[in-house]
């Protein structure tokens, strides 16, 4: 069984900024915990976010973009990536 981290973007709401950064997330960093599955990473993230809808609503294993931080955290794999999170953020934004 592989680790799991959540990973932080920020989303990109000009256009025009999104086109020259070729992209509409911008990574921030990592929360700073290894989850032992992928099911409990998003039970973290839904636990601190209630107002949103559970980071794998759509089966991405995604959240949506929180219009209030303009954050969204994804799962992924841990491979020993250093797990450094701006100190201003936290998993409930």
């Amino acid at each position: 069984m592989s680790p799991y981290v959540l990973v932080c973007e920020l989303y990109i709401r000009d256009t025009e900024v999104a086109q020259q950064k070729n992209g509409r997330f911008e990574h921030v960093g990592y929360v700073n915990k290894i989850f032992k599955t992928k099911k409990a990473a998003c039970r973290e993230y839904d636990s601190n976010n209630s107002h949103m809808r559970s980071l794998n609503a759509h089966g991405t294993w995604c959240s949506d973009w929180d219009p209030n931080t303009l954050f969204r955290y994804r799962v992924e794999k841990y491979h020993g990536q250093t797990q450094v999170l701006c100190e201003h953020l936290s998993l409930s934004g």
